[in-house]
């Protein structure tokens, strides 16, 4: 087995997969000293809406969110837009206790429940009615002062669902292709996506319930873009997108993500997608002003 095999987490027993992460963890601040740069500069949602995040608390109280309680070890102080979280509210913010930054962002999906495989894995927790996943930002975010790097407005990692799976997203388009993960298309403003499969990465088995429902995006630079938050069940309402994408994907449409004819996610129809951006749009290109559903 090669170095980068031995450190694909994603695929080994819980407990392992644990041990095995914190390593990943160690191996990722050294990545980000190297670079000299965190995950981005900016907090976007949605393809086409670009709506902006607030970055501090200071900025989500003034853009009225508010705090939903105490500080969770996982992710920071849970704010969220208006009333609190529902359905049409389903995105909380998180922020550091020091210095108030953002430190990472959940989504909750409801109706049916997503794959049995990708609970059992962690990916997603059970709170209520509805399946919570999220990524974090930041390692120690209910630390005191202090302790918080502010040299990186978003943080310096995407962790998926970190008191459960805890998966480290690569920050590196060469990161992600060493860790076994499958290169698809490019939209403008998204940059390359890549998908893992539970199952077989990095090759694909297009079997939906094998797909790790968070999806990184790399830039021109090669560095991480965004990501989008996958639910194999429609999350969007006739008259209301319950800010998720405007639309859900058909697996035809989902596949446009992909540059492999063979795709078909069978196991599902349809899709819901609910993208977050980290960086200027304009630093994603495709070429030959490709905008959609790039491939070479």
């Amino acid at each position: 087995y090669s170095f980068c095999t031995l450190l694909d987490i994603t695929t080994k027993p819980p407990l392992l997969r644990n041990i095995m992460s914190k390593a990943a963890s160690v191996l990722l601040l050294f990545t980000v000293a190297a670079n000299g740069a965190g995950v981005g500069d900016q907090l976007m949602r949605t393809y086409t809406k670009y709506v902006k995040f607030p970055m501090t608390v200071k900025e989500a109280v003034e853009a009225g969110w508010e705090t939903l309680g105490e500080c969770d070890p996982r992710y920071g102080i849970p704010y969220a837009k208006g009333d609190g979280l529902g359905r049409h509210n389903p995105t909380a913010l998180y922020f550091t206790r020091a210095g108030g930054l953002v430190s990472g962002i959940t989504v909750d999906q409801y109706g049916a429940a997503p794959p049995k495989k990708v609970i059992d894995m962690g990916y997603f927790e059970k709170v209520g009615d509805v399946h919570r996943i999220g990524v974090s930002f930041r390692e120690n975010p209910c630390a005191v002062e202090g302790a918080v790097n502010v040299s990186y407005p978003i943080g310096d990692r995407v962790v998926v669902s970190p008191s459960g799976a805890n998966l480290s997203i690569p920050l590196t388009r060469a990161d992600a292709v060493a860790r076994n993960w499958h290169a698809g298309s490019c939209f403008y403003g998204m940059g390359t996506h890549y998908f893992y499969d539970l199952a077989t990465a990095p090759e694909m088995s297009w079997k939906a319930e094998n797909l790790l429902p968070v999806v990184p995006m790399y830039n021109n630079n090669d560095e991480i873009q965004g990501v989008f938050f996958a639910s194999w069940t429609i999350q969007q309402e006739i008259f209301n997108a319950n800010t998720w994408e405007p639309i859900p994907l058909h697996n035809y449409l989902m596949c446009k993500n992909t540059c492999d004819s063979d795709c078909t996610f069978s196991g599902t129809w349809f899709w819901s997608t609910y993208h977050v951006y980290f960086k200027d749009l304009d630093l994603a290109t495709c070429h030959n002003d490709c905008r959609t559903a790039c491939c070479h």
